[in-house]
């Protein structure tokens, strides 16, 4: 039972490493690109329709970005 656990438990972690390698391409894309993502995404205007971890993500670098401005 613990085996089934433990095993379920290192599928949810590689699936999450992989979705997180998967939108690093967010880390290099200029932020008027990641700004027009969002903005598309709000309006409808998007063809594939990201998930929302990966809007969050997107946000996420955003943010980063902003502190770092302002330091």
């Amino acid at each position: 039972m613990a085996s089934s656990h433990i095993e379920g438990e290192r599928r949810k972690n590689m699936s999450e490493l992989e979705k997180r390698l998967e939108y690093a391409r967010y880390d290099s894309m200029p932020t008027e690109e990641l700004q027009e993502i969002l903005r598309k995404h709000a309006h409808g205007e998007l063809e594939t329709e990201p998930d929302t971890q990966e809007l969050y993500y997107i946000m996420e670098v955003l943010a980063e970005r902003r502190k770092q401005q302002n330091k």
